[in-house]
């Protein structure tokens, strides 16, 4: 599915290094740090009985 914006030729054609910068330069979505990590919590969904 293709529906974003997401430039996948352009990515591929990117070195970890320019994906890590990139996403450091964005304000909108910062990498997430330790600190970050620490504070998460796991959340387990319940299953329903359909589920099984």
């Amino acid at each position: 599915m293709t529906n974003g914006k997401t430039d996948y030729e352009r990515l591929r054609n990117m070195t970890e290094e320019e994906i890590e910068e990139n996403a450091k330069s964005d304000p909108d979505a910062p990498p997430i740090t330790e600190e970050d990590f620490k504070r998460f919590k796991r959340v387990n969904p319940k299953k329903e009985k359909n589920d099984e």
